[in-house]
């Protein structure tokens, strides 16, 4: 039963370091840890949506349920696709279209957070309108501030991701010739 167990282990240590590393600078910790924030994202829409599921049906209300679906849908969806699955992505001709065939994933992550950030601000108006009807929608205005926060990171973090490929490097000082 402890072989069970064993891997749910909490490494103390790497934990401590994790916290160090954010302290020092957060947009380098969520630009190595896109899955971190995505996840974050989901667990507070999660209780976002249950808490105005449970609240009061009032004018508006309808629309901040949907604006919050809609981002839980994407923010899932995004946060488990494979690398494979992005690249297929990227490469869906609509897209190759638009972009002029330069499109990354990063900037199509870029642009999701973008507009799941404004949104969610346009959600946090209606929510601070809903709150002085009913006080649940100022603990949903509250989350729909933290995920604005964790969507304008990811969006800033998205644009410091690196594929790995060099395409876009170029070197600030060419190599001389002897």
């Amino acid at each position: 039963m402890l072989r069970i167990f064993a891997p749910c282990k909490v490494d103390f240590q790497v934990f401590k370091e994790g916290i160090f590393e954010f302290m020092d600078n957060p947009i380098n910790y969520f630009a190595s840890r896109p899955e971190d924030v995505k996840g974050g994202c989901v667990f507070l829409l999660t209780i976002q949506l249950i808490s105005l599921l449970l609240g009061h049906k009032y004018f508006g209300s309808f629309l901040v349920i949907l604006i919050s679906g809609v981002s839980f849908v994407l923010s899932g969806l995004t946060g488990i696709f494979s690398k494979s699955i992005k690249d297929g992505i990227v490469k869906l001709s609509f897209i190759q279209i638009i972009s002029n065939g330069t499109a990354r994933w990063s900037y199509i992550q870029f642009t999701i957070s973008v507009a799941l950030a404004s949104f969610t601000f346009i959600s946090v108006i209606f929510q601070i309108a809903l709150a002085t009807q009913y006080t649940i929608y100022l603990f949903t205005a509250i989350m729909s501030v933290m995920l604005f926060m964790l969507y304008s990171i990811e969006a800033l973090a998205a644009l410091r991701l690196d594929d790995g490929d060099s395409v876009e490097r170029t070197h600030i000082h060419p190599a001389e010739e002897a």
